[in-house]
Order: structure tokens, then sequence, then C-alpha cells
């Protein structure tokens, strides 16, 4: 691209004076534009392709591509609402929003009038963005001395500054078609662009003889429509739109409360094992070294052997000595990606049915008196899963909630005797784990119900339980689970003979394991 714009910067200088006419420039400079986009979509290809869209930069191969949102396409609403007005002032800004739409979602009638233009999703695009900004050429600004100060003049020249910033939009918008990551590095040039439209078509408003002899006024009425519009959508933005957004990955104050323990409590070398998504939070805020990140962990090298893994019942600890993870000194598992398992699934490219790493979420928790001795606390589900409520039966004896009889359902506001495989009970204040296991009791569905508990008093509450899931066959014997639920202060149930996990941190979103590894391993 630099070579490109040089070439066109400097041959028409060197050429005889005979030569330098208007119209044969423009013949110069039309025909090094066809030269340049038939070296760059005949010649390099697979090399272009390679720089910009391979490796995880734009574009992710296989299943990473469906489950990074920012490496989605931008749709015409995304643009308009990054952009508002912006998108309207230039030219070059209407050619990179015609040429976004692959993902069109603007109405039956807009979209009808832009699938026309869904096509300059590829080399059209860049096609249209450099026709667009031959105005540009002619746009010229001189004597500028103060805001109404300069002249305005429509006269081919080719200036290196324009160039300059052409380079930068044209690079820049091709990213963003592909991806909307890059929305805060278009956002520059876009500005620039947008500003020098309006300021060039004022200075011509100014001086043109249609508003003589108020034209100043007229280009300053203009001028605070514009700031007028632009406060709006500052106002817009800040007051209305932000208000429906929630932070990337569940980025919260419980998240950073860890990252900010791991950088003051653990050595500066220190390697760190979690999800892609949170790596690069952690070297930005631990300062931390990361497995894996956001950046470039999306060709699946790494990441998608660490989604397996996660999903792996059996512990594999070989995984964490092996070239991938490189032998991490920390784990670092968050609650939220119980939220991500749909993600993290697709991207581990398991063959089994997902069905089976299922899982029930239960969030609204009440108290039944079956008798004198006993209580039944009934967890309900998320509204909308078809799963049962389940019922945890308490004796009243224990302040701590020792089992007093089996798990079961509760249907029909009967409660009937259909124990789960196994019952965690995990204390919240001390991260200690209780695991009954009832397959020996009665026939059992290969579930496991988890209920975690605070011994900090609830109004109401004989337990205070402040999260439950009933997990299914498969998901229950992963790592996954494994290490955010079955494994606390007194018993983990990640266990083999390589290395061990040693809980050093633990709030309500993250808990942060010190990998021990074995002398002979």
């Amino acid at each position: 691209m630099v070579a490109f714009w040089a070439i066109l910067l400097y041959l028409p200088q060197v050429l005889p004076d005979a030569s330098r006419k208007l119209e044969y420039r423009i013949g110069v400079v039309v025909a090094i534009i066809l030269i340049g986009i038939i070296l760059f979509a005949v010649l390099e290809p697979s090399a272009v392709y390679s720089i910009f869209v391979g490796n995880g930069f734009i574009a992710a191969p296989g299943s990473f591509a469906s489950t990074t949102q920012e490496l989605q396409p931008p749709t015409c609403e995304f643009l308009y609402t990054s952009f508002g007005i912006n998108m309207f002032t230039s030219l070059p800004d209407l050619a990179m929003e015609l040429s976004s739409l692959s993902g069109l979602q603007c109405g039956t009638a807009a979209g009808s009038f832009y699938s026309l233009w869904t096509v300059a999703y590829g080399a059209l695009g860049i096609i249209l963005l450099l026709i667009t900004f031959i105005p540009y050429l002619f746009m010229q600004v001189y004597d500028s001395s103060g805001f109404f100060g300069g002249k305005p003049k429509i006269m081919f020249s080719i200036e290196a500054p324009m160039l300059v910033i052409m380079t930068y939009f044209i690079i820049t918008a091709y990213l963003e078609m592909h991806a909307i990551r890059f929305n805060s590095l278009l956002s520059i040039p876009l500005a620039i662009v947008s500003a020098y439209t309006l300021y060039w078509i004022i200075l011509m408003a100014n001086g043109t003889k249609l508003f003589y002899p108020n034209g100043r006024y007229v280009a300053l009425l203009a001028m605070a429509i514009i700031v007028a519009y632009i406060f709006y959508q500052l106002y817009y933005f800040a007051a209305v739109y932000s208000s429906t957004l929630s932070p990337a990955d569940s980025i919260n104050p419980q998240f950073i409360s860890a990252l900010m323990w791991l950088k003051a409590n653990s050595p500066p070398s220190s390697v760190v094992l979690t999800l892609w998504p949170d790596g690069s939070v952690v070297e930005g805020v631990a300062n931390r070294t990361s497995v894996m990140d956001s950046v470039g962990s999306e060709n699946g090298s790494k990441a998608t052997p660490f989604a397996a893994w996660l999903f792996n019942s059996s512990p594999d600890p070989s995984f964490l000595t092996s070239s991938i993870a490189g032998s991490p000194n920390y784990l670092l598992v968050r609650s939220p990606w119980m939220i991500e398992t749909q993600g993290i699934y697709t991207e581990a490219n398991i063959g089994t049915n997902s069905s089976v790493y299922g899982y029930a979420s239960l969030i609204s928790f009440s108290e039944q008196s079956l008798n004198s001795t006993t209580k039944a606390i009934v967890m309900s589900p998320t509204p909308g899963q078809t799963y049962p409520s389940a019922v945890l039966k308490l004796s009243y004896s224990n302040p701590n909630g020792t089992l007093a009889s089996l798990f079961g359902y509760l249907q029909e506001s009967q409660i009937q005797t259909s124990p789960f495989s196994r019952v965690v009970l995990s204390d919240f204040t001390n991260n200690n784990v209780t695991v009954v296991d009832q397959g020996g009791i009665n026939q059992t569905n290969g579930e496991t119900l988890f209920v975690q508990y605070s011994q900090v008093p609830r109004q109401n509450l004989f337990l205070n339980i402040t999260t439950a899931y009933v997990f299914g066959p498969a998901i229950s014997q992963s790592n996954l689970v494994k290490t955010l639920f079955l494994c606390g202060s007194n018993y983990c149930a990640w266990d083999n003979n390589k290395a061990s996990l040693q809980i050093v941190y633990a709030n309500s979103d993250t808990k942060i394991f010190k990998i021990i590894y074995n002398s002979t391993s």
C-alpha cells in the first residue's frame, strides 16, 4: 500500500511538463489504481489473505469462527450505532457501510436495496473505497488563517497527508468489513475524513454567491446543527445505549479483585492457564503471562486442546506438562464459564452429543416443613427450563445443613424418591467440599446435584444457599466441574499422580489454584 501511494504521489511529478495536463494526470492516477488492484487480486491473494485474514487476526478457522463475537462482520445497525452521523458525512464512509453488509439486518426494504452491495464484502469493497477517495484529490484548501480563513478550491493535486489518511482509512475499513474488533481503529480515519469533508463544504458555503452576503452565517448554522447532533449522539450513547450493554466476558469487580490478588501474591514470571477470553484480562490487569489470550489463540493450537481438557472426564495431567500448556504455575477458573459451556464445547471439537454435557441452574429457593425435625428446601430452575425442581431435606438440629435423608425431585407438589447419583455440598465460607455418593441407595439417574451454601445467615432461610446446579452425567465428571465446584480446601476431585491443585484464592466469580507438580513427573 505504501509503495502504491508513493508511485501515485511522485510519478506525475517526474513526467515532462507537456504531459502534466489535468486529463493526463487523472489518466495516470486511474491507471495506477487499476494496476494496483490487478496486482493485489491476481499476484498475491494468498499472501494478503494470510497476513490479514489468517491466524486469527480478522477471521478464525473451524469452530472459533462461530464462537468469537468480535470476529463477526458488522451489520449496518452496528456501524450506525458506533459512528452515528459520521456514516453519512463523506463518500468513503458511505462506501465502507455499503461494503459491510454481509450480515445485513436493516429491514426488508433496506435489505432489498442493499443486497445488491453484498458482493462488496470482498475485493469490490476495496475498489469502491478507492473510487470514493478520488474527489479528495480535488478538494483543496489553501491559505488557511483561522477557521474561516481557508480558501476552498476544486483543483487536482496529490497531497501526501491526504494519501496517508486514505491509506489508514482503506486498511482499517478492510479490517472492519471482516471483523468488528477493529471498530476503534477505523474510528480515527473515519472521523478525520468526515471532519475534512464538512470543513470543505462549510468553506464553500461561506464563499459561494448562493448565500451571499450571509454565507458565513449559513455555515455557522450548519456547524451548530452538526455540533448539536454530536452532543445528542453522545448523550444517547452515554445515557441510553450504554445502559443496555454489559462488560464482555462477564468482567466484574470480583474478577478484577482476584486478578489484583494474583498480581500482588505471585512471582512476576508466573504463567497462568485460563480460558482464552480471560487470558488477555490476566495479562492486562495482573501483568502475568497467560498460556492463551484473545489475540492469537483463535487458531486453536492451544485453545482447542484446553477446551477439550475442560470437558475431559480424565484428569489428564499430561496436558499441563505438554508443550501446549508448558507447565503453568496457576490455574484460574470462573463461574461465568458455565454460561459459556456451549461455546467451550464447540471450540473443543467434541464429537459426543452435546446433550450429555447439559445442566440446569437452580436459582429460586424456598423452604417447606416436612415434620417437626426436617425441612425441605425446594430449588427451582431458571424460568423456561423444563427441568423439575430439586429438593434438599435438612435436619433442624444441624445449623450447617447436614444431610438428613435422600435428595429427589418435586413434581406436582409431591416429593418423589428419585435420588441423584451424588450430591455435593460446598461451604462457600471456608471452601470445604462434601461429596455424598448415593449410588448404593437406590436406582440412580447419573446426575449430580451441587449445592453451595454460606454460613452467613440469610433471613427467612434455614440454609443460605448461594448457588445450585443439576449436572448431566458427562459434564458432572468433567474437569470443568471438578475444578469449579469439586475442588476446595479439604477435598479435590481432580486427582492424579503427576500434579495437584492447591486453592489459594476464591470469591463468587473466580478460583485460583496453584499447580504443584510432583518432583518425579
